[in-house]
């Protein structure tokens, strides 16, 4: 569906006129088109609607009168009765287009009869020629009959051309003086050269009949009428290049591989009005004249570069003349890759290259990645890809910034090369001091050749609501212990922001256009929207002189909070219930409104999320390990969570979530026994123990699952008092076994990447843990005293300042050190904020936890 261009275009004496030349035509003019996106048919009037029997009733659907309609975007009639015809016309007409090509969308639905009619002269004569379609219930013996209704006299001429029922076809209609042709799908039907007896002009018509089969269902779509100019010339092959975050591999995501499969990113449409633009407004072709490029963008951008020469080559230019030049549309990371391609590569293949949203100085969200692994914006889905990627692999990291860049090289690429930083006394601190300095960004800058700022168009985006503005400055001040232990924020911590309007909530306008190029606009749109609304779009089609193509709209940006996102890589499938008992995922018939599901991916997103207990059944279909990601997408903050268990072919596991959009938990696994998070717990400590193979450590990972297999018998029994002391000796033993790792990782044989996980895993089964006790403590009858609690807490704290005594002079980097101190600080702090509102058995929990991580720490410095 596209957005309705004005109906009937009139050139003609004594008329206002508007010519709507069609790209790459000479001559040829849009005179009428509608596509019913406007849910009305007000340009049209039924010329006639009657049964053959007694013209004064009209055709019937089941005894009751029916007519033409708009339903879903399309114009048809639903037919059910007496033999019948009714045509629909247009209702202006200039009577000067007698030659014209006529191209409708079609889709026949049920019965036997489809009718379409031109040169029709309406009342009261009722001349016309049109094509017959009969519908076989073999689409092989379909047919095609062209007509000829000269004063109730018929003359046809039929060919056999395989229909069938429910799938769209595409007619295009030449009526050149006495030739009439008919195109199917761009395939030739029939071709006519009318012998005589003809009449010469007469309007479009859409037609519906009933004869021997009572019944008839068609739709019709997409009418265009345009005069016979010259032969079209051959446009320019388009390609797409799509932005950050907007292309998927699933392989390459969880194996963390090159990958070899890059397709569009399942939950991403921002890039489909632009699409149909092109194929539907514009009469491209995809594989023809139409391309989309998804990538790894996760590379340098000179990588990406060669990437595109290769697809350039081998696919755009495949069967192409030599002299085809190529038209580059890049949104975002697509655009730049579209520029450094240019000047990389050169631009002998190249037209025009239109970038929209491209940060060419950089962008300060990539800062805030590269330096402080501050991923994501609220706002925008660009990022969800990313933040999915990076769940899956940090277990591998010791620190969250080693991850990012470890991860995604390609985001030094994308660093700001104009000052954006402040001290706190409001001095400029120059990007050149900065320690992360986009050379390659810098040296392209200056390289920028006038031959390539003659093919380079630049489109930003403005979004002034003063509420979401977007970041111009940072203001760095002095970063804690914990962020110079794992390495972040190396130029200082961000204190403070400045926002302007003159940005699109991602990229700045300074950043998204470059002096001396082609062409340059400023659309009133944010970052994500730049290739998806109206004048978006627009912007796009004027930057390659594409008039006369009106932008589509017809697809909604997804409200991306609060939202879902239920990631399973494994031998397993997934469905997940919602609060009010809707459905999505595997096996689901009639899916929740609100979801989106790739079973090929199996990832389902569920948007406008609901608050409430979410139920989730991983059903196995094979025997191993899954894992499940889950990310909660809300204005309150984001979180993402990794399940983990193991399953066999047939295996159910279900799963309790509490969602709350406005104070989103940060572990939403819920379960009133404990039971599932030990056995949670349990599952991240057998992949431990599975990814280190050696026997002193697999010794000690085997005696904390057999203290939770107890504790989970003992639940299963309802005895939660023993439970709970097999629960914190569990607890206390993986928080000891992150200790000994560092202390005889040597003794043990670990390597350093072992010592890693070691501590990443055996932390994620510690909050699980955690959880378990606290609700196995209370369930048991037990209690604690304030003043227990409280003396717990000065045993920590005591902990706590000698090891700030021993950071004050330590100064250097120590990932592993840093991510001990973090969660120590964490757990105390959540400990504090339990015992002062009285949740005493979850600040006991975490001060049992930060207690070893504070003597861990110590052992560390």
């Amino acid at each position: 569906m596209f957005l309705r261009l004005p109906r009937v275009l009139v050139f003609f004496l004594g008329f206002l006129f508007v010519l709507l030349i069609f790209p790459n035509k000479s001559s040829a003019a849009v005179l009428f088109q509608d596509n019913f996106d406007d849910g009305n048919a007000n340009g049209w009037i039924v010329a006639r609607n009657m049964q053959w029997g007694n013209n004064l009733l009209p055709c019937y659907k089941e005894g009751q009168p029916t007519d033409w309609a708009v339903q879903d975007g399309k114009y048809g009639i639903y037919i059910v009765g007496q033999s019948c015809v009714t045509e629909t016309m247009p209702a202006s007409w200039d009577n000067s287009w007698n030659n014209y090509i006529f191209e409708a969308d079609v889709i026949f639905v049920r019965g036997t009869d489809g009718n379409i009619a031109f040169r029709y002269s309406g009342s009261p004569n009722f001349d016309w020629y049109g094509y017959h379609f009969q519908i076989d219930s073999n689409p092989s013996f379909s047919k095609v009959t062209l007509q000829r209704v000269l004063n109730t006299s018929i003359y046809s001429d039929n060919s056999v051309f395989y229909l069938e029922r429910n799938t769209p076809y595409h007619l295009k209609i030449i009526v050149n003086n006495e030739e009439i042709k008919l195109f199917i799908n761009d395939n030739l039907a029939l071709d006519y050269p009318d012998a005589g007896g003809r009449f010469t002009t007469g309007r479009i018509a859409l037609q519906a009949s009933v004869g021997g089969d009572p019944e008839s269902q068609v739709w019709f779509d997409n009418v265009v009428v345009s005069s016979i100019g010259d032969e079209p010339e051959e446009k320019d092959p388009v390609v797409l290049l799509p932005g950050f975050g907007a292309s998927w591999d699933k392989t390459a995501l969880v194996i963390g591989g090159p990958g070899d499969d890059w397709t569009k990113t399942p939950f991403v449409n921002v890039y489909d009005n632009l699409r149909n633009t092109f194929i539907d407004n514009a009469g491209y072709t995809e594989g023809d004249d139409y391309f989309e490029f998804y990538y790894d963008w996760r590379k340098p951008l000179t990588d990406l570069a060669d990437d595109f020469d290769d697809f350039l080559q081998t696919t755009v230019l495949t069967d192409k003349p030599e002299d085809t030049k190529v038209d580059l549309v890049g949104h975002s990371l697509g655009g730049m890759v579209a520029r450094v391609f240019a000047q990389e590569h050169g631009i002998d293949k190249l037209d025009e290259i239109v970038t929209t949203g491209s940060p060419h100085e950089g962008a300060i969200p990539a800062w805030l990645a590269w330096s402080g692994a501050e991923v994501g914006e609220r706002w925008s889905w660009q990022w969800l890809a990313l933040q999915l990627y990076l769940q899956i692999h940090n277990l591998g990291y010791a620190s969250p910034v080693t991850a990012v860049r470890g991860l995604t090289p390609g985001l030094k690429d994308l660093l700001p090369i104009f000052d954006f930083a402040k001290d706190e006394g409001d001095s400029v601190i120059p990007y050149t001091s900065l320690t992360g300095i986009n050379d390659y960004l810098d040296s392209l800058e200056s390289s920028l050749s006038t031959e390539v700022k003659g093919v380079l168009n630049t489109i930003a985006g403005r979004e002034d609501d003063p509420d979401r503005n977007t970041v111009e400055w940072l203001t760095l001040g002095e970063r804690s212990w914990i962020d110079q232990l794992l390495g972040r924020w190396p130029d200082g911590k961000p204190v403070a922001k400045e926002t302007t309007d003159a940005g699109d909530l991602t990229v700045l306008q300074k950043s998204a256009t470059v002096s001396g190029v082609a062409s340059t606009a400023v659309v009133n749109t944010t970052h994500v929207s730049l290739p998806q609304t109206k004048e978006g779009i627009q912007a796009i089609l004027d930057a390659l002189d594409l008039s006369g193509v009106a932008p589509a709209t017809g697809v909604d940006p997804l409200p991306r909070n609060p939202s879902l996102v239920f990631f399973l890589h494994s031998p397993a499938e997934l469905t997940v219930t919602a609060p009010d008992e809707s459905q999505a995922g595997f096996g689901v018939a009639s899916p929740m409104a609100n979801s989106l599901y790739s079973p090929e991916d199996k990832l389902l997103v569920i948007y406008n999320a609901l608050a409430g207990i979410y139920g989730v059944e991983i059903l196995g279909t094979g025997t191993g390990p899954y894992h499940l990601e889950v990310g909660q997408l809300t204005e309150a903050g984001e979180f993402f969570n990794t399940l983990s268990e193991t399953t066999s072919a047939g295996e159910t596991d279900t799963f309790q979530l509490d969602f709350n959009p406005e104070d989103p938990l940060a572990q939403p696994v819920v379960d009133e026994t404990g039971k599932t998070q030990l056995l949670l717990a349990k599952a991240r400590l057998e992949e431990l123990k599975d990814a280190v193979n050696r026997r002193w450590f697999k010794n000690f990972i085997d005696q904390m699952i057999r203290l939770i297999d107890r504790a989970v018998e003992k639940i299963d029994q309802g005895r939660f008092l023993w439970a709970q002391v097999y629960v914190q000796r569990t607890l206390l033993t993986d928080y000891y076994l992150r200790l000994f790792s560092d202390r005889h990782w040597s003794f043990w044989g670990l390597t350093s990447q072992e010592q890693i996980l070691a501590h990443n895993l055996a932390a994620e089964a510690g909050q699980y843990l955690e959880e378990a006790f606290v609700i196995t403590f209370d369930l048991s009858g037990r209690r604690l005293t304030s003043r227990q609690v409280q003396s717990y807490i000065r045993e920590t704290e005591r902990l706590k300042a000698r090891v700030d005594r021993r950071l004050e002079s330590y100064g250097q980097e120590n990932q592993l050190l840093g991510e001990t101190y973090e969660l120590a600080e964490a757990s105390l702090a959540g400990a504090k904020a339990d015992f002062d509102s009285g949740n005493l058995s979850s600040a006991y929990a975490q001060l049992l936890a930060a207690k070893i991580l504070y003597q861990e720490a110590l052992g560390l410095l």
